[in-house]
């Protein structure tokens, strides 16, 4: 008996794991121990999961059977990658947060907001924050992914703040299995929320831009024209310092921008001139846009909601948003004959189905896509009848057999 022990013992091989019995003992009530019973004697399994550390785990059975299916289920997940490490097991929520925000801190993200606490605030994971905190990483299942969707539609959000949301928790897993907390298997499937669901197509025409540059105070005249143009957006606008204009040029340099990438944009004659009359006015500035409150204080332009609103009304486009102007620089592009390429390299656009959305079809496109195409039908028509024409007159000199007939091509 002990032979056949040591056999297979020896026969074992390394990180295979064990199976053992445990329980407990249960003292009578007199105090004897020669009455103690042991209660509950289970089945164990023991093994090392994929980072080393030694695992022990109850088959809550007292069938030795049902340990070893255990013990082969657990290392057949170890081996494909698919046993959380014990790691992985204490990782919460606020584990993948603190990762999170401390990347948006190291690579200086212009999006992070902080609270007056001074600590990093994010809208997108604020909404995590209120259905997440303190889970388990391996407790956010797919399931509860979609329990957390259909939390924030409940509420009335758009797809498109909920997708913000699902990609800031996408974000947080790939950190995770970036720095090994977490393997790859573990990462749960988080859906993409239809996004042409409310989409804005907000936009001026031509008139409509020119009526409302009309009822804007002056100091909004320029930032207007440069949004209008060429689909800057409103930050790097009004964040914009005369050391990142050459007027010489007639470029400006956007230092600073949303995706982090820098670029150039032209100034035509109109925005040259108005970048001109900006410097006369205010030669002294750090900052391009300033303004003279009625105090008579030279100061930056930052907010102008109500100047905005009410020189939306009078001009008749009541309900436009700043941000609009983007959608109109692309349009303008494009219709202007400007390559994608280059007009996606101007507005900052890094890919072309967001690109696309911008580029905003409207009546009067439609209409001069018809013309178009009815122009170039009618050029068609024209060329079948000369051809129709040439045929018949072939025939007829061939069937009235004339010499003539062979001169014709």
């Amino acid at each position: 008996m002990k032979e056949a022990k040591a056999v297979e013992k020896r026969e074992r091989e390394w990180g295979s794991g064990r199976i053992f019995k445990m329980g407990f003992k249960k003292e009578p009530q007199d105090g004897t121990a020669e009455h103690a019973v042991w209660k509950k004697r289970v089945w164990w399994v023991q093994f090392n999961d994929a980072s080393g550390r030694q695992r022990r785990e109850s088959s809550r059975s007292t069938t030795c059977r049902v340990a070893e299916k255990l013990l082969g289920q657990r290392l057949g997940e170890r081996d494909a990658g698919l046993l959380p490490t014990a790691r992985a097991v204490r990782l919460t929520y606020e584990d993948l947060r603190r990762a999170y925000y401390a990347e948006y801190v190291e690579r200086e993200r212009r999006s992070l907001r902080y609270d007056k606490a001074g600590k990093p605030r994010l809208d997108a994971v604020v909404r995590l924050d209120g259905f997440f905190a303190g889970y388990r990483v391996l407790a956010i299942t797919s399931d509860a992914v979609h329990d957390f969707v259909a939390k924030l539609k409940a509420e009335g959000l758009a797809n498109q703040t909920v997708q913000h949301s699902l990609n800031a928790l996408k974000h947080m897993f790939k950190i995770a299995v970036r720095e090994k907390k977490l393997s790859a298997a573990a990462v749960p499937y988080v859906p993409s929320m239809d996004l042409s669901e409310g989409v804005r197509k907000g936009f001026l025409k031509h008139d409509e831009f020119l009526r409302l540059r009309s009822e804007l105070p002056e100091y909004l005249r320029c930032p207007l024209t440069l949004a209008y143009q060429f689909g800057v957006r409103r930050g790097e606008i009004f964040g914009l310092r005369w050391s990142d204009v050459d007027l010489r040029a007639a470029q400006i340099r956007l230092e600073k921008t949303k995706n982090g990438e820098k670029r150039t944009v032209p100034a035509g004659k109109e925005l040259l001139a108005m970048l001109e009359m900006e410097r006369e006015k205010y030669p002294e500035a750090e900052f391009v846009f300033m303004r003279t409150d009625r105090k008579d204080k030279v100061r930056r332009t930052l907010s102008f909601a109500k100047a905005w609103a009410s020189a939306c009304a009078r001009a008749g486009v009541s309900g436009t948003l700043f941000h609009d102007l983007r959608r109109c620089g692309v349009r303008n592009m494009i219709r202007s004959g400007v390559p994608r390429v280059v007009a996606m390299r101007i507005s900052g656009h890094k890919t072309e189905s967001t690109f696309r959305r911008y580029d905003i079809v409207d009546g009067e496109d439609l209409k001069r896509a018809a013309s178009q195409t009815d122009d170039y039908l009618a050029k068609l028509d024209a060329e079948a009848k000369q051809d129709a024409e040439k045929r018949a007159k072939i025939r007829a000199i061939a069937d009235s057999d004339k010499p003539e007939a062979k001169s014709i091509n």
